[in-house]
């Protein structure tokens, strides 16, 4: 998908599908071709739609994780998390998730699975994703979950997404 069929295409009905659904959604797309601005794009309409929406980075999501483990929030969060109808991932496979936070994020993607969508950006292929997990075990779980049955956008383009906004301005 390039961003001209994006422009062209109806944003609110990809998401209404995205939503009913529960589909998972895996963004792939090289550095600056739009990726994080797309999963927003869907993020905003979803909660337009009144939908609750969460937005993280890999890093950071991992790391809030890691700190509400440390201070007995975990479960908490995970239910916060379980409840957004949409979850964004973006930036996946920027940095490898070690073992503990191969666990926190089953735990997220066990709380989600058929019954909330999430969208995952990276600019890996998915083939490449399993790489990016110190747990093997765990990743074939995770992956299994998240590329069944899910949506794949691949936007392509050789002009930053960043430059081509700052000219609109």
């Amino acid at each position: 998908m390039n961003r001209s069929m994006l422009i062209n295409s109806n944003l609110v009905d990809l998401l209404y599908i995205i939503i009913c659904f529960t589909l998972p959604v895996l963004c792939k797309a090289i550095h600056k071709t739009g990726k994080s601005f797309l999963a927003c794009a869907f993020g905003m309409q979803a909660c337009i739609n009144e939908y609750k929406t969460l937005y993280f980075t890999t890093s950071n999501l991992l790391d809030k994780l890691t700190y509400a483990k440390a201070d007995g929030t975990y479960f908490k969060f995970l239910d916060a998390i379980a409840k957004a109808r949409l979850l964004i991932i973006d930036d996946f496979g920027l940095r490898k998730i070690d073992n503990n936070q191969c666990n926190m994020m089953l735990d997220i993607i066990d709380e989600r699975h058929t019954k909330s969508s999430t969208i995952i950006s990276s600019q890996l292929p998915v083939k490449d994703w399993y790489d990016c997990f110190a747990e093997k075990t765990i990743a074939e779980a995770i992956l299994d979950r998240v590329s069944n049955g899910s949506y794949r956008i691949h936007l392509e383009g050789d002009v930053s997404m960043r430059k081509s906004l700052r000219k609109t301005e």
